[in-house]
């Protein structure tokens, strides 16, 4: 038989996100097995004292002829920092690159480009000539993109260093860096 008067209300369940006014969007009555999308739109404000990147949890409730009917629950990653495509970048974010830091050599910092082609765990290190990790400058989920990170060497000695970006997928990519104090 078919459902009657269906409606649905997406709710959120953490404190990061703030929907203005709850969306009821009306379907109607929808036959079994048919699948339908709702033309209201929704609009949510994330609170931009959180953290770089958090799952964001939210609960779709739908209801038929007034009754509560069901229940389920989504996550949106949200991350804070934009990810803008930098447009001196000649690569579209649909490989991975780590590009040679610029300048090089450097003093006292040098910009580090790479490019992701997906949402995921992401680790930007530097080590020195002995394999020593001597900054992190990335270590959170990142969403696809383009980006730089300056590293500021003050209290590194002049030598050879190597940036490392690694990826949760597994992806790896060294490049040689050089300091001259």
């Amino acid at each position: 038989t078919a459902a009657d008067n269906i409606t649905s209300q997406i709710v959120p369940l953490d404190t990061f996100s703030i929907i203005t006014a709850v969306v009821t969007s009306e379907y109607g009555q929808i036959d079994p097995g048919t699948i339908v999308a709702g033309a209201n739109k929704q609009y949510i404000k994330f609170d931009l004292g959180l953290r770089d990147s958090v799952n964001v949890r939210f609960a779709l409730n739908i209801y038929s002829n007034g009754y509560f009917f069901w229940s389920d629950t989504f996550e949106v990653f949200v991350h804070k920092k934009p990810t803008a495509l930098d447009k001196n970048l000649p690569y579209a974010a649909h490989k991975y690159r780590l590009e040679q830091n610029f300048p090089n050599p450097f003093n006292p910092e040098t910009h580090i480009q790479f490019t992701i082609p997906r949402n995921e765990r992401v680790t930007l290190q530097i080590f020195n000539i002995l394999g020593e990790r001597v900054a992190v400058l990335v270590n959170e989920r990142l969403t696809a993109g383009n980006y730089e990170y300056v590293w500021k060497t003050a209290d590194q000695p002049s030598g050879i260093y190597y940036c490392q970006l690694k990826t949760g997928t597994g992806f790896m990519a060294t490049q040689k860096l050089t300091l001259l104090k």
